[in-house]
């Protein structure tokens, strides 16, 4: 996801206040605008640690009339992750709609209704005995 640049403040500019805002228009991920009590601002930078935007997303964002910076993710039903726990031994994410672990050939999907999407390259499946694939039906090709 690219991210435009932060541009500094010059002397003569108000200082940027900061607001509760609605994400209005997102392109590649990143919100073009945003809706700050019933007013439409055009975004011009995101913090680096800002996720992946949709539209009714709800951000924090630093505005002066000019420039409006998305700082934050406040609320999303778009969260990656909802926990993280390990217990036992046993490492455990919780998902809000899905858990995706991706690289730029690859991805592993767990998706809310419990479907498991892998898509890769190649695909290896190893077992020391049975390897065993079940379900209603399996198809193959």
């Amino acid at each position: 996801m690219q991210k435009q640049n932060v541009v500094q403040l010059s002397a003569n500019q108000t200082a940027l206040a900061q607001s509760l805002a609605t994400v209005v228009e997102t392109k590649n991920g990143c919100a073009v605008s945003v809706d700050i009590n019933g007013k439409t601002h055009q975004v011009t930078g995101h913090g680096r640690s800002v996720a992946h935007l949709h539209e009714q997303d709800q951000v924090l964002v630093m505005h002066n009339g000019e420039q409006c910076i998305v700082t934050d993710i406040v609320d999303s039903q778009h969260k990656p992750a909802q926990s993280f726990t390990v217990e036992n031994g046993i490492a455990k994410l919780d998902g809000v709609n899905a858990i995706s672990l991706q690289t730029q050939k690859g991805e592993i999907t767990i998706d809310l209704n419990g479907r498991i999407f892998l898509q890769g390259k190649e695909l290896y499946s190893r077992a020391e005995l049975d390897n065993v694939v079940t379900g209603r039906v399996v198809k193959i090709n």
